[in-house]
């Protein structure tokens, strides 16, 4: 089904071309949650997947600089090649802008990676101390992004603010039950990442701006 192997844990990066592969498109969730559609088998899998598309077929359709020639039709077509259900299975999905020649000149304005890369260290350490606390078996979940639904109210908690804006998101956003999760599994993973027990409201606004592309294009 695919042209190279996906191991057990791994990190791929994929251009979508949604005219081009709809088929395998439809495919990926069912890899990624450890099997193949009627195949009967399942496995434990750990995949970090990077999705890469334009937002219409010639790509500028949000462009500050260059005007998009598609139709109103041609975006609807495209766009629909990817279906809600595919959708709510992805954690995040944001909208990148070409960088102007003044971003590339200027020096870097973040954090360098050592600094990044010892906060998301710190994160994990306080996963994998709170899945021991919950006496959860570390071969099925050793990260945020792993927490079944069963458990998620258990380990996501939130503050009484927190849990308003989540109630307000859920009914005016129209989420899906995997959306609301998915939500609450980045927020936890922002506030851990900011070093807090409870998921607070910061978190959680944050968390579903992650999730805004899919209310820009296919809402």
């Amino acid at each position: 089904m695919w042209d190279s192997p996906i191991e057990h844990a791994s990190a791929i990066s994929l251009i979508v071309k949604p005219f081009c592969i709809r088929t395998r498109l439809s495919l990926l969730p069912n890899v990624f949650s450890g099997g193949s559609q009627g195949s009967g088998v399942s496995s434990i899998s750990d995949i970090s997947c990077v999705l890469l598309m334009n937002a219409c077929p010639c790509g500028y359709l949000f462009d500050e600089e260059k005007e998009c020639k598609c139709t109103p039709l041609q975006i609807q077509r495209y766009l629909g090649r990817i279906s809600g259900p595919f959708l709510d299975r992805l954690d995040i999905h944001i909208e990148i802008s070409r960088p102007k020649f003044n971003d590339l000149e200027s020096a870097p304005n973040g954090e360098s990676s050592p600094v990044i890369k010892k906060r998301v260290e710190k994160a994990r350490l306080i996963q994998q101390k709170r899945i021991q606390e919950h006496d959860i078996d570390e071969n099925i979940i050793n990260s945020n992004s792993h927490i079944p639904a069963s458990v998620v109210q258990k380990i996501c908690q939130v503050t009484v603010d927190g849990k308003q804006m989540l109630k307000h998101a859920f009914s005016s956003l129209n989420l899906t039950a995997r959306s609301y999760n998915k939500i609450l599994k980045v927020a936890r993973t922002i506030a851990d990442l900011a070093g807090q027990d409870l998921i607070d409201t910061e978190h959680i606004a944050e968390a579903i701006q992650y999730r805004s592309l899919e209310r820009k294009l296919w809402r």
